[in-house]
């Protein structure tokens, strides 16, 4: 990740610092032009004390290991939880779209808020995440391309220090659309293709989307033989079995790991740079694999591995709000007041949290994407009413009003007429 960060040191020349407050307030981009222009200069200083103050530059000068610490904790966490909740289910995400997604809230949260606290827990690298990523993941070359990218789409209720700061860290700014459909589009074109109808529609409430893409295409650097792919058996967690298409690479060298437990690692690597690879993780027979065995700390080899993997692709599409409020994220969700670094109106809450993610795996190499997109909206003085649907085995009382059961039952198979 270090290639980017002389590039971003470059372009951010100057750092105001406020010492009473104890805030990073701005990096200013292109110095020399404000001050030939002091009008300028004047409302960008305003806007940076207004962004410092009510949402903070937080997480900004974070060394890289830090924050690849913080957003892989951070995306651990959401893991057990996506795991928690669909223990039988295939899994896949990016940790980095929904962290990416959930600083851009953090930036606009209220200053000393609960909403803020809750989010610094997990995401103290805001700043940094959208900042150096931005720059860092854009790759173009043969073997690798990669695209990290975020935008926001506002009403008029929208804060100038907010959008100031935003377009400050490259974020896409538009007008927020009466359809999803330019959000959609806009994501589409991001990940290639890969992403489509993120979102199924847009709440009549809405008063900002923020949305992240995170695209990667790869190619093995030690390709599979297309000609060795074979139909195989693979074995699903339920113990039935499927016909894949399994790939084979033979008498070639890659990092390899076998932990006591029984627990197997082989990374693969993408392209000749070495700045990509995947980690396959194979648990001991009768085991659940282990998602957080990529980045374990126990040591690795260079062996001759002889791989077999099947060629596959995976689509995953949740809400992962009740994850976050699971783990703790909860009063931008459902407090007033937690948001007034993003607008003028004291109503607003995070509304939902949409994921999607999508993977190929095949002999030359991985596609894979992400988006993420916050639903920020208009909470409703009414709560909507509660969905009671009666369509599987439940108990039926009948009681009289001093609490004695004149009938009760279970009604498992009913005759309907």
């Amino acid at each position: 990740m270090g290639k980017g960060k002389g590039v971003a040191s470059q372009s951010l020349t100057v750092r105001v610092f406020l010492g009473a407050l104890g805030l990073w307030i701005v990096w200013f981009f292109g110095f020399r032009g404000r001050i030939e222009r002091p009008e300028v200069f004047q409302r960008d200083l305003e806007l940076a004390k207004e962004a410092a103050v009510v949402g903070g530059f937080c997480g900004v000068g974070m060394k890289d290991d830090e924050l690849v610490k913080s957003v892989n904790a951070f995306g651990s966490s959401v893991f057990d939880a996506m795991i928690a909740s669909n223990p039988k289910e295939n899994v896949f995400f990016s940790p980095l779209s929904i962290a990416a997604a959930m600083s851009m809230v953090r930036l606009g949260t209220t200053a000393g808020s609960a909403g803020e606290k809750e989010l610094d827990k997990f995401l103290p690298c805001a700043g940094n995440v959208l900042e150096n990523l931005t720059e860092e993941l854009q790759i173009d070359t043969e073997a690798v391309q990669t695209k990290f990218v975020n935008s926001l789409w506002m009403s008029e209720s929208l804060k100038p220090a907010y959008k100031w700061q935003m377009d400050k860290l490259s974020v896409h700014t538009a007008a927020l659309p009466t359809s999803p459909d330019p959000i959609n589009e806009w994501v589409e074109a991001q990940t290639n293709g890969l992403i489509k109808n993120l979102l199924a529609k847009l709440h009549k409430d809405a008063i900002a989307m923020l949305v992240n893409a995170v695209y990667f295409k790869g190619q093995w650097s030690s390709q599979f033989s297309e000609k060795a792919t074979e139909d195989a058996l693979f074995t699903q967690a339920d113990g039935s079995t499927e016909t894949c298409k399994m790939m084979k690479t033979f008498q070639t060298s890659f990092m390899y790991r076998k932990l006591p437990s029984g627990e197997a690692s082989v990374k693969l690597p993408y392209g000749k740079s070495g700045d990509f690879h995947a980690v396959v993780t194979l648990p001991s027979p009768g085991d659940v694999p282990n998602p957080h065995g990529a980045i374990s700390s126990a040591p690795w080899e260079m062996q001759k591995v002889k791989v077999q993997m099947p060629r596959f692709k995976v689509e995953y599409a949740a809400s992962v709000k009740d994850i976050l409020r699971s783990m703790g994220i909860e009063s931008i969700f459902s407090e007033l007041g937690m948001l007034k670094g993003i607008c003028t109106r004291d109503d607003a809450i995070i509304g939902d949290v949409a994921h999607k993610a999508v993977i190929e795996v095949d002999e030359y190499g991985t596609k894979a994407a992400a988006a993420t997109a916050v639903t920020m909206m208009r909470m409703s003085l009414g709560r909507p009413p509660i969905e009671f649907l009666v369509d599987r085995p439940f108990a039926f009382t009948i009681l009289h009003r001093s609490g004695m059961v004149l009938f009760s039952g279970v009604i498992k198979k009913p005759s309907f007429f």
